[in-house]
């Protein structure tokens, strides 16, 4: 804990990433944003492929009833033309004496009157369905053109958020390399502490050990001073 202690309160130790925290919020919420338009885009644009191929599909029925249509008016008008060339033959007849098959004309130009109404029925039928598809395909295009300018002012903010979005990524690259460069700093610095502490260190021990050996001397130096006062003393008393 004693060696670490120095580590924490090292220059430019709180500098980790606080320095980008608000550029990558940033760059964040503009990916999470561009990714919401986008996913908006993709919806719209599925929408209007599938009103595009719905409203293709309403055209070609459209354009078979419009064909059915005209084949049965024209049925239409050669049974309107044979009925009244039955009619003709039949006032032709009435005006004879001849003994004609009235009952025969009778039941032909009925049948010809049946298939006529039921041709005129279809082709009403036809005439409101053909409009209510009109009426339809007249509302969703309607719509469709509504969302247009909805459409357009999602594509300007697409844009807007690419280009915001390359501007941050531009920011960060920048901000990346200033940040390496603090981290070689940081690193350097590290590097002097480590070695400066390991000098300190090494120089208290020196100094250490060279004053345990000074009194180690003065300790000697005193016993020998002692040592020699006491034999010369007594020495002096056995002279004399």
């Amino acid at each position: 804990m004693d060696r670490k202690q120095p580590m924490f309160e090292l220059p430019f130790s709180n500098i980790r990433n606080t320095a980008f925290i608000s550029v990558l919020d940033t760059n964040n919420s503009s990916k999470v944003e561009l990714k919401r338009i986008k996913e908006k885009l993709n919806e719209k644009n599925i929408e209007c492929e599938n009103l595009r191929q719905h409203n293709s599909q309403k055209d070609d029925e459209i354009s078979n009833l419009k064909e059915q249509l005209h084949t049965m008016w024209e049925r239409a008008q050669l049974y309107v033309k044979q009925n009244e060339e039955f009619r003709e033959e039949l006032e032709k007849f009435k005006s004879t004496p001849e003994n004609l098959n009235i009952n025969d004309l009778y039941w032909q130009n009925e049948f010809l009157r049946t298939e006529n109404l039921r041709i005129i029925t279809v082709s009403n039928d036809l005439k409101k369905q053909q409009y209510l598809e009109k009426s339809k395909i007249d509302v969703e295009y309607n719509e469709i053109v509504k969302r247009h300018p909805i459409y357009l002012e999602l594509q300007l903010d697409y844009d807007q958020l690419q280009k915001t979005l390359d501007l941050c990524k531009e920011s960060t690259m920048g901000r990346k390399e200033e940040r390496d460069k603090y981290e070689i700093k940081i690193v350097q610095l590290e590097m002097q502490i480590r070695q400066f502490q390991q000098q300190q260190r090494a120089t208290t021990t020196q100094h250490h050990n060279s004053r345990c050996g000074i009194n180690h001397r003065m300790f000697t130096i005193k016993d020998n001073r002692f040592n020699s006062n006491y034999y010369s003393r007594n020495n002096r008393g056995r002279f004399y």
